[in-house]
């Protein structure tokens, strides 16, 4: 299963599609992709599945494959039952079809369903048989589009986990789109960062995390307060608006970086040597966030959350900054 060199233009000027592709999967692999509006992530699932030829390269696909987008309106006459019985392509016998609906239902938690309609049950029950019905025949290779967009917290985690322990025990390759960082942090073997149908960078999701190659990558990777950080050569630390910082290896020939400093890497300190002027807060229970403006930019602080002893805009507050919080982005 794989791309090798895949073009396709949906215009002229060859802006929109996708651009000189190259994927590989392994059997029993779980690949994300993330990227902006735009950026060829469902063109490369419709690539994958066969929806779309390319101009040029080549698409070696998987003699089985399911590209199922949980957000699609379904309505069926059938009962669940049925309905997933039809997903079987292959020449099986009637019980057959009916024990894999059955284990299905049971795996994903709604085999009492099962002689309802899609339009008589819950919307978390109708994903939940969304999925049973991508699964049902087996396929090598399963694409989903941004399958839990619009679930609410704890459904979206619960299909989640309930998805990779089965994907996983069955050596299933799935191909994901997402745009929830935490999900597909979570839940992805490997990353594919697309920008304006082109990789911008590929890696397990540590990789992309701890060394995004771009400020494009940096930011969906929810990486906040950026700055130019300079040195006068590769041998020294880089000086940043908080003192020195050492960059474990990022840039190491440079003598130009930027440098993200998570939210809590800022500590609320009476004594810390820096203040700034308070200029939002936000309240988000057991935590708060505030920002700041210290050197002429606004920094984005996170705390913990003080009962009702709050800071108010236009506070001043002194803090301390542990840069070994900081994460480098190697794109200057």
């Amino acid at each position: 299963m794989r791309l090798d060199k895949v073009s396709l233009s949906f215009d002229q000027r060859g802006i929109a599609g996708v651009h000189d592709l190259t994927l590989h999967l392994e059997p029993g692999e779980i690949f994300g992709i993330m990227g902006a509006s735009g950026a060829g992530k469902t063109t490369l699932l419709k690539l994958l599945s066969g929806a779309l030829s390319p101009d040029s390269g080549k698409v070696i696909p998987p003699e089985r494959s399911a590209h199922m987008d949980m957000n699609s309106h379904l309505s069926s006459p059938l009962n669940l039952q049925d309905w997933l019985m039809s997903a079987v392509k292959r020449s099986l016998s009637d019980e057959q079809k009916l024990q894999w609906a059955r284990d299905l239902a049971d795996t994903f938690e709604f085999p009492m369903q099962l002689k309802r309609r899609l339009d008589e049950v819950s919307e978390g029950q109708r994903q939940r048989a969304r999925l049973a019905y991508a699964l049902m025949d087996a396929p090598e290779l399963l694409l989903l589009d941004e399958p839990f967009a619009h679930l609410d917290g704890p459904l979206r985690e619960e299909l989640l986990k309930l998805l990779k322990t089965y994907v996983k025990s069955r050596g299933m390759t799935v191909v994901w789109v997402t745009h929830m960082r935490d999900e597909a942090l979570s839940l992805s073997d490997r990353l594919g960062i697309l920008h304006f149908g082109k990789w911008e960078q590929l890696g397990t999701p540590a990789e992309i995390f701890w060394r995004p190659k771009s400020l494009v990558v940096a930011k969906l990777m929810g990486h906040q307060n950026l700055v130019t950080v300079t040195r006068a050569n590769p041998n020294e630390h880089w000086q940043s608006p908080f003192g020195h910082w050492h960059s474990q290896g990022v840039a190491a020939s440079k003598t130009h970086c930027v440098l993200s400093l998570p939210p809590h890497a800022f500590r609320l300190n009476e004594q810390g040597p820096w203040q700034g002027q308070v200029l939002e807060t936000r309240f988000l229970g057991h935590r708060s966030e505030l920002v700041v403006s210290v050197h002429g930019q606004n920094w984005h602080l996170a705390y913990p959350g003080l009962g009702l002893n709050q800071l108010q805009v236009s506070d001043i507050c002194r803090f301390s900054v542990d840069l070994s919080q900081g994460v480098g982005i190697d794109c200057l």
